[in-house]
């Protein structure tokens, strides 16, 4: 069986990666694939595409042209912050990770522990921005397209 051709999508990483990281419950990102941007449907206040302008158009997002944009999944973010802890060379430092992982407050506790060690501070925003980055160009190749930046 022959491969799905990739469509070629004029966009930047960085807007990709705005809508991936701010995607929620009540907030939903949505590529379009004809023009190469991004719209955003809030439960609170509408539809709006990339430049702010209101869509009007009844549910506008069921279009061939839009595929929804997916945010980062709280299991997700919570197995990123276990593998980053797996890789921390110091004892003490994985162990105060690994307890904050697991008390309640889990995402608030591992960033109040990195506050204290700016180095690895530092290295968890590479490797988050690195799980980040995998995640859309999965995504990408699920979805059959193909990364142009402008």
């Amino acid at each position: 069986m022959a491969e799905k051709k990739r469509k070629k999508i004029n966009i930047s990483f960085e807007k990709l990666k705005e809508a991936f990281n701010f995607s929620s419950d009540d907030v939903t990102h949505y590529l379009n694939v004809e023009e190469g941007k991004i719209a955003m449907h809030s439960n609170f206040s509408g539809a709006f595409d990339e430049d702010g302008n209101e869509i009007h158009e009844s549910n506008p997002f069921y279009k061939n042209i839009y595929i929804e944009i997916p945010g980062i999944l709280y299991y997700e973010a919570y197995r990123d912050m276990e593998r980053f802890a797996a890789q921390v060379k110091n004892e003490n430092i994985q162990k105060k990770l690994r307890k904050a992982i697991s008390s309640k407050g889990a995402f608030r506790l591992f960033t109040y522990v990195l506050m204290d060690y700016p180095e690895q501070r530092e290295n968890w925003f590479k490797f988050q921005e690195e799980c980040v980055r995998s995640r859309i160009f999965d995504w990408l190749e699920d979805n059959h397209l193909e990364l142009e930046e402008p």
